[in-house]
């Protein structure tokens, strides 16, 4: 089984989350799925967590977040997904392209993505970091080269998969952080819909807890 991850990613590695330097803050929540963010001390772009729970199988949504070109189908502004490299059953790498609004370039992303699954399947972790090197820059798009994310995904057994995801990244450029956080929210929650939707749920999830 492999968790693609995606703007698409800590389990390897310390996570986003472990960060002490502040809180999580609630930004947003809608149709129970909670955005928070928050400022770390050594990156002025806010960090985001969300939390959902899905009515699916771990096998269904493996099947969707493994599906690299049907990014193009939830994930928010995504107009390229391919995988470029399969190192095992549990570690790849892939490329998406994002489109941004004029006048800002789009920008496209390298990733390095690693995975464990526990408790028989029940629990999976995964982590991704860029990869800049990994695939030729591209003419006319600006490279992200700060991009670390984590899934955390578990069985509740009754049906229901409790997700959690976190993610930081500086999307490069001369954009200044100030108008980056001003939207840091809109792109995962419009994403987590999107993949909901793709499961066949069009009724609101459950809020974890």
């Amino acid at each position: 089984m492999r968790i693609l991850l995606l703007i698409s990613l800590f389990l390897f590695s310390p996570e986003v989350g472990d960060d002490p330097s502040g809180a999580w803050e609630l930004v947003n929540k809608d149709e129970g799925i909670s955005v928070f963010t928050r400022l770390s001390e050594d990156n002025p772009i806010k960090a985001v967590r969300i939390e959902m729970n899905l009515f699916a199988e771990m096998e269904t949504l493996d099947s969707v977040l493994n599906d690299v070109p049907g990014y193009l189908n939830w994930v928010y502004k995504c107009e390229l997904a391919k995988r470029l490299e399969t190192v095992s059953e549990n570690e790849f790498y892939y490329y998406t392209e994002s489109d941004f609004p004029f006048p800002i370039s789009d920008r496209d992303l390298v990733v390095h993505s690693v995975q464990k699954i526990t408790e028989q399947g029940k629990h999976v972790q995964s982590v991704s970091r860029s990869a800049p090197a990994k695939f030729p820059i591209q003419k006319g798009i600006i490279r992200i080269n700060e991009f670390e994310s984590s899934w955390d995904i578990r069985d509740l057994n009754n049906g229901t998969l409790q997700i959690q995801y976190e993610a930081q990244t500086d999307p490069g450029g001369y954009l200044p952080a100030w108008v980056v956080n001003l939207g840091v929210g809109v792109a995962p929650m419009k994403t987590m819909k999107a993949l909901r939707e793709v499961l066949g749920q069009q009724a609101p999830g459950l809020s974890p807890g």
